[in-house]
């Protein structure tokens, strides 16, 4: 699995979440979810949530169209 994307898909979630503008706004709200650890890497939890967000790719989802889009 691709680190990288697992963090970008995270921070992109974070910020429709929580209306974030920046990546730095978004990683530490990801961060204080426990997404995303204090080195910047994903956390089991993370993971997880990019793993429920991937299995969303072929539905109808507005997470779909604003995370894989």
């Amino acid at each position: 699995m691709n680190e990288e994307l697992v963090v970008q898909t995270i921070l992109t979630f974070e910020k429709y979440l929580s209306r974030s503008e920046t990546d730095a706004e978004a990683l530490g709200t990801a961060q204080s979810r426990g997404w995303i650890d204090s080195e910047g890497r994903p956390t089991e939890e993370g993971v997880r949530l990019f793993a429920a967000l991937a299995s969303q790719s072929d539905t109808r989802s507005a997470f779909r169209n604003l995370v894989w889009a």
